[in-house]
């Protein structure tokens, strides 16, 4: 059996949101759908929720905003965060056109207004959607209200800089070569200053490589997310590379890889493609896959409508609707693997690829982190593993006892293990014996 480290353990891990579980609820939200989340805070909550994000487009902060305080105290007395999803890309990529607040965030100082609404109602993060591509986004530059004025600076969107990190030269000439980074330098300045410790994140298509490696580096966000196991083909080498290309990028900047595993807007665009996980057997992988990323260290991005049933989603063609029985098991599956996420430190810890074990071919995935063994079996045959590995879940026994077949693989299937505790061994000298052979 060998070993290769690819991911060394954080070295200052307090901080929430590097190892956060993030329910991400989709949808144009107003209120009654924020209403009616604020009602459902403790099952976020019971699910091992770290932090919810809402997208309140259809409210109108300056009427209706205690609509969306109130979610953010219900939460946080349940222990549950709220990260708040503005637009940040371009409208005709990531709004509804039929919102009745959509477009207000389509300029600068809107963006930047908005964003000091929510971080004054106590939220613990902006996220900005999905973010345009590099061409797209080099076009409208040129022309995009969020270009800012010559003479533009803090003040004119209504923020102050005292105290706050001021920005260098270089990330100066960044905004005058990228307005959008500027603006996101800027909504960094706005948390700063009315909510330290808030995150700024954002998710952009990894298919482009320049782009996603400029956002990374320019922008600066707490989280990035990417496609990097939304589309992958169902091999354990393809998926080892993907994974290991995420953290190697983030890791080289200091940034905490954020995952997520599954997306209904992409499975139902895209199930014809052969190569995608998703094409066979798409319910008990989607359960690996999911199981697979919160063994992943930093964080984990999941779709809330997979934990709990959402009214507004009902009928839409874009989400993919699950049974209760699959939704049941979603979500005692999520509390269960958040739970020992936090008691083994999987979120923070190493990661290393397994490989040589004469029970686990190539084709299934095996990884080790934090004294946890991830298995995941990519092939078309059962695999056991060995009764010295203690199951702690798989996709398929969420709480595995002695007598069931935890050991047991089928393909498609996920499981963690703890690896066997070391023995005490009876020394072969004594105290003394020791003594006499070393004044020798």
């Amino acid at each position: 059996m060998t070993s290769l480290l690819v991911h060394k353990p954080l070295r200052y891990p307090a901080a929430w949101w590097k190892s956060a579980v993030i329910a991400d609820v989709p949808g144009l939200l107003g209120v009654d759908e924020l209403n009616w989340l604020s009602a459902q805070s403790l099952e976020f909550a019971k699910a091992g929720c770290d932090a919810l994000i809402v997208r309140p487009a259809k409210l109108n902060l300056d009427e209706q905003g205690q609509v969306l305080a109130d979610l953010i105290k219900h939460y946080r007395r349940a222990g549950t965060k709220v990260i708040v999803r503005l637009c940040g890309g371009l409208s005709e990529i990531d709004l509804d056109p039929h919102g009745t607040f959509y477009d207000e965030e389509c300029d600068q100082a809107t963006t930047l207004k908005r964003a000091e609404q929510v971080f004054s109602m106590g939220a613990a993060g902006l996220d900005l959607g999905l973010l345009p591509p590099s061409h797209v986004l080099d076009e409208h530059n040129q022309h995009h209200p969020w270009q800012p004025a010559e003479d533009s600076d803090s003040e004119e969107s209504g923020t102050s800089d005292e105290g706050a990190p001021q920005l260098s030269p270089r990330e100066l000439q960044c905004g005058r070569d990228d307005p959008f980074a500027l603006l996101v330098r800027k909504l960094h300045k706005v948390a700063y200053n009315h909510s330290p410790g808030a995150i700024i994140s954002a998710f952009a298509v990894d298919s482009n490589e320049p782009t996603f490696d400029r956002h990374l580096e320019y922008c600066l966000y707490h989280h990035l997310r990417d496609d990097t196991l939304l589309e992958s083909p169902w091999e354990a080498q393809a998926l080892r590379d993907r994974i290991g290309l995420a953290l190697t990028r983030r890791d080289r900047l200091g940034h905490v890889a954020a995952w997520r595993a599954s997306s209904s807007f992409t499975e139902l665009t895209y199930a014809s493609d052969p190569t995608a996980w998703f094409a066979q057997n798409a319910p008990v992988r989607r359960r690996a896959l999911t199981l697979l990323s919160l063994s992943l260290p930093g964080a984990v991005y999941i779709r809330a409508s997979r934990l709990l049933k959402l009214p507004w989603l009902e009928g839409l063609r874009t989400y993919a609707i699950m049974s209760e029985e699959d939704r049941r098991f979603a979500r005692n599956a999520t509390t269960r693997a958040s739970l020992l996420r936090k008691s083994r430190s999987l979120g923070v810890g190493s990661l290393a690829w397994v490989s040589g074990l004469d029970w686990a071919g190539p084709e299934v995935f095996v990884q080790a982190g934090a004294n946890t063994l991830t298995v995941l079996n990519t092939s078309d045959h059962p695999i056991e593993v060995p009764d010295s590995y203690l199951p702690l879940m798989t996709s398929r026994e969420i709480n595995p006892t002695e007598d069931d077949d935890s050991h047991l693989l089928n393909p498609d299937e996920c499981g963690w293990y703890a690896f066997p505790e070391a023995k005490p061994v009876q020394a072969k000298y004594s105290d003394e014996e020791l003594r006499k052979i070393f004044r020798l």
